[in-house]
């Protein structure tokens, strides 16, 4: 098995030449480009049938409701399970799902929410499979990098995907591109199954309930004080920001600009800039990842100054590559600390815990952001989101632990160590 290469070669050895990550990552491109193409084709498909900004939040509100509801029950059985098969259950639904949007595109709106919602449920289970395969195919060195190279790969897609979204739905129409879709979700998914696990350490489960597995994991999150304030602290910046910008990024672009040519192409600055910071970060090492983490999340508020001032097309987008970049510290150092500081019979449910907590009160920001914005002003809300994302970072680097990633005890001994 690849992660078997010893600890004195690993270093010498460059992250494509374990077999298994490189299928993983391969895997990675299809589906991903599948569903970073997929929001964008909706949403223009939504409009398109008369969908309004109410209509389109609830309808992008039932997939992350959907993940949320089975988020806790995907972490258990993804550290119960086989978490290649977990993943390839779960793009294969996906690809499915595409397909039988295909025969449904003059369905009523209802019918949209409830696709989502059953594909929400499949996307539950990625999340955490995912983030706890990582360990098992790899060894500790390489985990930073195998975790910035798959950020890579979703950024790279995230580029292309919302182009191909629009330009399939523009070039041949809703039925055509949920089929391609479908397909690139099918690929992805039948690639993954030669990928060779390597479970040996991990503490065998007890075959006790599966609310008592849930317990075990949120009581692990609790008595870690800086996983649990990480989580915590990004849970409302992200359903103010991600909740205005979902429903009103496409709005304003037809509003403002009059097409939706800025959508799309904001979305791809966004992934070029995490692009950027995701190589840099795959380069360089830190002994303050959290801290690092912390301070280029800040500039993620680019997002709702971009939504509130949409004076010109070249501010907007600009305002996404920043935001995208702001994101990869974080996307890079969190997944890499949990892999590193946490047993990996409890990853699974860790990492489903932070999808949980980073998308469980999304959909409530997406349904209520047409509402509040016509109580208060676009402007007035979409500022509000950014002074609270401000003063969660602030919180969130007061708790003990946050600046390094580590257990505080842990975090002195190792500076100890050093030379």
């Amino acid at each position: 098995m690849s992660i078997e290469k010893g600890d004195a070669t690993s270093a010498q050895l460059s992250l494509f030449s374990y077999p298994d990550f490189r299928t993983l990552w391969i895997s990675g491109l299809f589906v991903n480009l599948a569903a970073a193409a997929f929001p964008v084709a909706l949403a223009i498909a939504v409009l398109d049938a008369g969908g309004n900004a109410g209509a389109l939040g609830l309808i992008l509100a039932a997939r992350l409701a959907s993940s949320v509801v089975f988020a806790l029950l995907a972490g258990v059985l993804t550290d119960r399970l086989s978490r290649k098969k977990v993943m390839f259950t779960a793009d294969f639904l996906r690809g499915v799902l595409s397909v039988v949007i295909v025969f449904a595109t003059g369905a009523p709106l209802w019918f949209f929410a409830a696709i989502l919602f059953v594909m929400g449920a499949g996307e539950a289970f990625i999340s955490p499979a995912s983030g706890a395969i990582l360990p098992s195919i790899l060894p500790d060195d390489k985990l930073p990098s195998g975790n910035a190279f798959r950020s890579i790969s979703m950024r790279l897609t995230a580029i292309v995907g919302p182009g191909v979204g629009g330009v399939l739905i523009a070039l041949v129409g809703s039925k055509f591109t949920f089929l391609a879709l479908g397909i690139l979700f099918f690929v992805g998914s039948i690639l993954i199954l030669p990928i060779k696990e390597n479970r040996e350490g991990e503490t065998p489960h007890d075959s006790g309930s599966m609310f008592h597995e849930i317990r075990e994991g949120i009581r692990l999150v609790r008595s870690i004080p800086w996983i649990a304030a990480c989580l915590l602290g990004v849970s409302i910046p992200l359903m103010l920001i991600i909740g205005v910008e979902s429903v009103f990024l496409p709005i304003i672009s037809r509003r403002e600009f009059g097409s939706d040519r800025v959508f799309a192409i904001s979305l791809i600055a966004f992934s070029v800039g995490a692009t950027i910071t995701a190589i840099i970060g795959s380069k360089y090492k830190t002994n303050r990842p959290g801290l690092i983490s912390n301070l280029s999340w800040m500039f993620f508020i680019a997002i709702p100054i971009a939504l509130a001032f949409p004076f010109a097309p070249w501010f907007v987008i600009f305002c996404y590559f920043i935001a995208g970049a702001a994101t990869e510290p974080y996307g890079i150092h969190w997944p890499s600390a949990i892999q590193r500081e946490v047993p990996r019979e409890f990853q699974g449910r860790v990492f489903s815990l932070d999808y949980l907590v980073s998308l469980g009160l999304i959909p409530i920001g997406m349904a209520l952001a047409a509402p509040m914005t016509s109580i208060v002003g676009e402007t007035k809300y979409f500022l509000i989101a950014a002074v609270v994302h401000l003063i969660c970072i602030g919180a969130t680097l007061s708790v003990p632990g946050v600046w390094e990633l580590k257990n505080p005890i842990k975090s002195a001994q190792s500076e100890r160590d050093l030379p």
